[in-house]
């Protein structure tokens, strides 16, 4: 076991102390887990995270005045921010060049960024802008949205599916699906009477689960039909669930929450299932799957659980892959202490799932050891040329070259 792990009594006892002044505030990460984006109060991190779980900075940045909120363009170079400052203000900086690219006006704060391979979706107070990522052109507005005030939302990753998830409306649990690529509504699912707040796609976008206020039951959708296919218990007292997150194969759901404990949950192998004992177990299923009108799996517990390091500190969690072959869960709390473990399985009875520590990482140290940030001064130019070498995606960041320009009279 890594020393790192072995001491991680102390350390989270120092961080317990630090909690009350965190340094990161939101982070999220690459599809994959092998990088992640840190929100700080006055600007943002990009850690690299290697096959051990060790992570590296990448860039650091500060951008003069405090942020609400930052988003990464999957593993590019391109980090889009909004401040305290000029919160009607959509940002897009390019880390590598450290210069703003473009920038635009909406007619009221900016409540929500998010980012696929091919749309921009920016949410304010009433309205849902739908951009296209090559030219930031609007290609559809979405005016019915109602309020959301918990910033529920979410875009497919997948680069065929493009459907967003948000609220269908503020007083109960239903969620409404709209295809960005398409521009259409795909379906509307009562998720809950009572309010969600977190959701979460599978990697493909073929499903969605979600939790509500109560956070006892996470359920799994159909994100296209609409129906329940799982529905899984996490415990009988009620807490907030912080965020879910699917296994790159999708064949898992991790759930982080204000309790002690982190849950595991396994979905359904159906391909091995039918092959086993003939057709007879894959038939059961369809009957009961008939029967209770598309749920497949009747109300199922945890294969694993871990104890939460930070109990009570809004901790995230990510099933990603940092090796081939292999899948782990990154956690990660506000303070900026991070936990990666392994999943292990045993392949001969399938009965078998456990977590296992492999590193635990204060990022705070991390960038101690780096020197200090890189400071944005706020008469940055923005780049007209488009020529942005040596990033991961450059076709990514050269379509999201763009003059300066106000959405306002769009609406």
């Amino acid at each position: 076991m890594d020393r790192g792990v072995a001491g991680g009594a102390a350390s989270a006892v120092g961080d317990l102390d630090r909690a009350q002044h965190p340094q990161i505030i939101s982070c999220r990460f690459s599809p994959t887990g092998s990088s992640l984006l840190a929100t700080t109060p006055t600007g943002f991190i990009i850690y690299n995270i290697d096959k051990d779980g060790i992570a590296t900075l990448h860039h650091e940045y500060d951008v003069g005045t405090p942020i609400r909120f930052a988003e990464r363009l999957y593993a590019t170079n391109l980090v889009a921010y909004a401040t305290v400052k000029n919160p009607d203000v959509f940002v897009v900086f390019h880390c590598k060049k450290r210069k703003i690219i473009c920038d635009f006006r909406y007619p009221s704060d900016i409540n929500i960024i998010r980012f696929n391979r091919q749309r921009v979706v920016i949410a304010i107070k009433d309205v849902i802008y739908i951009h296209n990522v090559r030219n930031m052109q609007i290609v559809h507005l979405i005016k019915d949205a109602p309020e959301n005030p918990r910033n529920l939302m979410e875009l497919a990753v997948s680069e065929n599916c493009g459907y967003l998830a948000f609220p269908g409306k503020i007083d109960n649990g239903s969620l409404r699906i709209f295809d960005v690529f398409q521009l259409q509504d795909v379906t509307s699912i009562q998720a809950s009477t009572t309010p969600l707040t977190s959701i979460r796609f599978d990697p493909t976008g073929a499903r969605i689960a979600t939790a509500s206020i109560k956070g006892t039951c996470i359920r799994v959708y159909d994100s296209q039909a609409g129906n329940k296919l799982y529905e899984f218990r996490r415990g009988m007292r009620e807490v907030r669930i912080v965020s879910l997150s699917f296994s790159l194969d999708s064949r898992f759901l991790s759930a982080t929450s204000g309790s002690e404990t982190v849950h595991i949950f396994k979905l359904a192998d159906h391909d091995a299932a039918a092959s086993e004992g003939g057709g007879f177990f894959a038939a059961v299923r369809e009957t009961l799957a008939s029967a209770a009108g598309g749920l497949l799996s009747l109300e199922e517990r945890a294969v694993t659980t871990i104890q939460n390091p930070l109990h009570g500190h809004n901790a995230q969690g990510f099933l990603g892959s940092l090796a081939p072959g292999c899948t782990h869960f990154l956690l990660m709390t506000p303070t900026g202490l991070m936990h990666v473990y392994v999943l292990l399985e045993n392949t001969e009875s399938g009965a078998t799932v456990l977590l296992k520590p492999i590193k635990q990482q204060n990022l705070r140290e991390v960038r101690k050891v780096n020197g200090k940030p890189s400071i944005l001064s706020q008469d940055s130019s923005v780049i007209m040329t488009g020529e942005h070498s040596g990033c991961e995606n450059e076709k990514a960041e050269k379509s999201l070259n763009a003059s300066v320009r106000s959405v306002s009279e769009a609406r």
